[in-house]
């Protein structure tokens, strides 16, 4: 059984175009792309495979 984890998600929206999610907590996850449909859901989807 795993404990459940919260993370603060940042989504910033990139001066060039498109939108970048970052996990302070954990610095090799992020997600991008060009719109902000589904990104939050990608990170959060890479939290759960590195723990």
């Amino acid at each position: 059984m795993s404990a459940a984890r919260e993370f603060d998600v940042v989504m910033v929206l990139e001066p060039e175009g498109g939108y970048s999610v970052l996990v302070p907590e954990l610095p090799s996850v992020a997600s991008q792309g060009e719109t902000s449909s589904g990104r939050p859901t990608s990170a959060a989807r890479s939290c759960s495979d590195s723990s």
